[in-house]
């Protein structure tokens, strides 16, 4: 895998942003590493710097294919990239740095983000509006002991009680001058959040952020983004759907999910990694056993229907069963609760009229 890194941080010497030459980079690498694009995930980490060029964190970017820039749909990227924290742990070797992670309105309220651990820091997009879902999802996770960053702020109405939640602020240097962020940080100076310079591309600009105030800096005069390739793990389905089944109820049978998982390298990885994130430095959990009894019945279920919708390209793709057992959870399209009932299968594709992104678990 470092081959596949080491020609991605050079991918300069081979190509522009033409697509053509994209495309054809793509097929190269396939013949070369024999590792074609339905069996690999690609991801981005970008470093965050502090005044004196200490790496502080990264932020986890999402990558549909060799291209250093984003494609596809952002709810979707967001489900992948919590999915790829957990099969690849990004920092997992350096926990005291902050891994920043890209938020839709809907992911925001899935449930989905209690999944990572505690060093995640969750960058709510510009897009996403300050309702009252929105503000209640991110008190929430605050309690949990999570961090919220603000991407590419700009003053918008009734954005006051989003920024007192805010331990970052990121603010776009291709989208401002310095009159207008020196009056913006004025604004801010009441925040208790740690203002981040992003798109920072030369000295001049490096300088300017430091004179008007910024704490932290992202972009690409600092270095280049680590891009990686992974080979995906093998998805299946049916098991995963005899864990759920096994989840119903209001039993939490261990051996029996013990089993299950542990024949699943997959799903056994996801949830070894949560446990050790739980158990803490100098305690490794190894066993499924002991990694189900710290993890707990609520995440695991989230952890294994995660799966499932990190593998399909939208909801219109899971089968009646996986939905079924998504409407159980909780999860439920528009951002909307689903109350835990029973649902005829036969009735599962009635689920997608009325359903259009995950929802709170």
């Amino acid at each position: 895998m470092q081959q596949y890194k080491s020609i991605l941080d050079r991918r300069e010497d081979f190509y522009d942003e033409n697509p053509r030459h994209i495309e054809n980079l793509s097929l190269t690498l396939d013949l070369v590493f024999g590792l074609p694009a339905r069996d690999r995930r690609h991801y981005a980490l970008q470093p965050i710097l502090d005044a004196s060029r200490n790496v502080v964190g990264h932020e986890a970017l999402y990558r549909s294919g060799w291209a250093d820039y984003f494609q596809g749909d952002p709810e979707s990227a967001s489900r992948i990239m919590i999915d790829n924290w957990l099969l690849f742990g990004f920092n997992d070797a350096s926990p005291q740095t902050l891994t920043f992670l890209n938020c839709t309105r809907e992911i925001l309220l899935s449930g989905l983000l209690t999944l990572l651990p505690q060093w995640a820091v969750l960058e709510v997009l510009e897009t996403v509006e300050p309702d009252r879902e929105v503000l209640r999802a991110c008190r929430k996770l605050k309690k949990l002991g999570y961090r919220i960053s603000l991407d590419d702020f700009e003053p918008h109405e009734n954005m006051e009680e989003l920024v007192g939640l805010a331990d970052f602020i990121k603010i776009d240097f291709r989208k401002s001058n310095s009159v207008e962020r020196c009056r913006l940080l004025r604004r801010l100076r009441g925040s208790n959040a740690r203002m981040i310079a992003e798109k920072v591309e030369t000295e001049e600009e490096f300088l300017m952020a430091k004179w008007e105030g910024f704490q932290l800096f992202q972009g690409f005069y600092f270095r280049e983004k680590s891009s990686f390739a992974m080979p995906r793990d093998h998805f299946d389905e049916a098991n995963c759907l005899r864990l759920l089944e096994r989840l119903r109820g209001n039993g939490f049978a261990v051996g029996k999910l013990a089993d299950l998982a542990g024949n699943d390298a997959g799903i056994g990885c996801r949830l070894l990694r949560m446990a050790n994130w739980v158990s803490g430095e100098g305690r490794p959990v190894n066993s499924i056993r002991e990694a189900l009894k710290l993890v707990g019945k609520s995440k695991f279920r989230k952890l294994v229907l995660l799966v499932m919708l990190a593998e399909v390209l939208s909801w219109d793709d899971l089968t009646p069963e996986a939905l079924q057992h998504c409407h159980l959870a909780g999860l439920t399209r528009g951002g909307g609760y689903a109350p835990a009932q029973e649902l005829d299968p036969r009735s599962a594709s009635n689920l997608i009229a009325m359903t259009k992104s995950v929802g709170r678990l």
